[in-house]
């Protein structure tokens, strides 16, 4: 690719280069760090926004949720404190050049104009209590095809640190609450804790989310749903409103306690690249499912509470969640015949989702009045 095809020349994709290189942050920052976190896909960024409650973003309705994630691992070797910089900024490196220099072999636009020539970097490394001697990799919140089109390099750094063999270790990621409707996030919670009751025939793993996850639940990621309050109907129904967990702690495989996140901590870490893209694949799949349903008329709650029809949706879209797939086709023979049968819940589920779904269509309908009175 020439110069001019990235519509960076000269001194310009110079400048840009040498901003780059010089400006990444090869620091092992306190657990506290908060960067700017951007939303990021190929085409453009913009500055994420925290709001927990829905936000009508023409940003997600485009390019897709974005999704954060956050890799634990431990040093192999407890002289390998100089490393960790050059490692930090290689991984940095070379994505940070692919993405705001080459452009992913296919924009001419420079990225950061817009932002104020803002460059985002990618990873930042934190200190992290609950590990003994190791580091977390911090991604900022990028769309699905971002995370397929840029490097992933961590498993070129299987000699300086360990993840899937150390019991510290795991990997989190984070969607913001703001992509979610109530309708789509009570649907979500109900896929959930489908997929985590799901029961496979594994000496390892007992249901399908640890099967994804590729480790049990255990203490940092206990299986136990987010409610608000004991004294309601429905306990999906009153958090997916409130937006957040009244009891539990952090803890749990759904972490419903940042302000403006939802987290899932179920993941064991991995340091390869396709399982590194399987679990965001996962994440992605799981929006875009109850997303689907929470905007086809035809669609309800039934298709969160089995299995099939969730695993026939990822199925159909097989370039979408290549790793996903490769992943999970190698597990087949490990689903059981009961695993396909749709969940039991009680009467107060379908009361609360036909409540929320009215109460949807109202709001719709105020919006619409509201938009006529303008003209």
């Amino acid at each position: 690719m020439t110069n001019q095809e990235t519509g960076l020349v000269g001194d310009e994709r110079s400048l840009l280069t040498r901003r780059i290189t010089t400006s990444i942050n090869q620091s092992i920052n306190s657990y506290s760090y908060q960067p700017n976190y951007f939303f990021i896909t190929k085409e453009k960024m913009i500055p994420s926004w925290t709001r927990a409650t829905k936000v009508e973003s023409s940003f997600i309705d485009n390019y897709g949720v974005p999704i954060g994630t956050e890799l634990e691992v431990e040093r192999r070797h407890s002289n390998g404190y100089e490393h960790d910089g050059e490692i930090i900024y290689d991984i940095n490196k070379t994505a940070m050049l692919h993405h705001y220099i080459d452009r992913h072999g296919e924009f001419t636009n420079d990225i950061t104009e817009g932002q104020e020539r803002q460059l985002v970097q990618l990873w930042n490394a934190k200190e992290d209590g609950s590990l003994s001697n190791g580091i977390e990799f911090v991604s900022q919140p990028m769309t699905l095809e971002m995370w397929q089109s840029i490097p992933l390099t961590f498993e070129n750094y299987t000699g300086d640190y360990a993840g899937y063999h150390r019991r510290s270790t795991g990997f989190h990621t984070h969607m913001p609450k703001g992509a979610f409707t109530d309708t789509q996030l009570f649907l979500w919670f109900h896929l959930m804790e489908t997929l985590g009751t799901a029961k496979v025939e594994h000496q390892r793993y007992k249901t399908v989310l640890n099967v994804i996850g590729q480790r049990e639940f255990n203490s940092w990621a206990r299986f136990e749903m987010p409610q608000f309050s004991n004294n309601v109907k429905s306990k999906h129904a009153q958090t997916a409103i409130e937006r957040t967990n009244n009891g539990g702690g952090r803890y749990k495989f759904i972490n419903l306690q940042p302000r403006a996140t939802i987290e899932l901590r179920f993941f064991n870490a991995n340091m390869r690249s396709e399982r590194l893209l399987k679990n965001v694949e996962f994440v992605d799949s799981t929006y875009e499912f109850t997303n689907y349903l929470d905007n086809d008329p035809l669609c309800g709650l039934e298709e969160t509470l089995q299995v099939d029809t969730y695993y026939e949706y990822i199925k159909s879209r097989p370039e979408r969640y290549s790793n996903l797939l490769e992943y999970l086709e190698g597990y087949e023979r490990r689903f059981t015949r009961d695993m396909w049968l749709m969940r039991d819940i009680d009467d107060f589920e379908y009361e609360a989702y036909h409540n929320l779904l009215n109460d949807r269509d109202i709001d719709a309908d105020r919006r619409l009045t509201t938009e006529i009175g303008r003209y």
